[in-house]
């Protein structure tokens, strides 16, 4: 049985880890059995580190932010949604990992819909972002 803290593991959680065929110590969030998980937890994956970590969130937030002010003036709004998004995100992802410690078994099923939500904005705004990059140097060099 793979013992990563992805797969459900509370023991393998209670230990401070999981552990791999040399007995080392791995830190938690590790992605030590992504070959053996399900597609849909794949998927999900990536969200447990923010679930684990709201202020990864702002991550992306500062990327999108950096490269919408960059590309001023007229930068694709794809990329200002998706700053705006992850903002909000990482504020609504901060106040559900405090709440969570005020109940006994938190399920969120709100992941079920934000995460999808959230992975095609930032497809939408590295699209943008790209292609506006792609423009300008072409642009630039004609």
């Amino acid at each position: 049985m793979c013992t990563s803290p992805l797969c459900g593991n509370l023991d393998c959680r209670r230990a401070g880890g999981c552990r791999r065929r040399s007995l080392k110590r791995i830190p938690l969030g590790a992605y030590d059995c992504l070959s053996t998980m399900s597609l849909p937890g794949v998927f999900f994956a990536p969200m447990a580190l923010v679930v684990d970590r709201p202020y990864l969130a702002l991550a992306p937030a500062l990327l999108f932010g950096f490269g919408y002010t960059r590309l001023r003036p007229p930068a694709p709004r794809s990329l200002l949604v998706a700053t705006v998004l992850w903002a909000l995100y990482a504020a609504y992802e901060t106040y559900m990992f405090f709440w969570s410690k005020t109940v006994v078994a938190p399920i969120r099923v709100d992941l079920l819909l934000v995460t999808p939500i959230l992975y095609l904005v930032t497809v939408a705004g590295a699209l943008g972002w790209w292609r506006e990059a792609r423009r300008r140097s072409r642009a630039a060099g004609a």
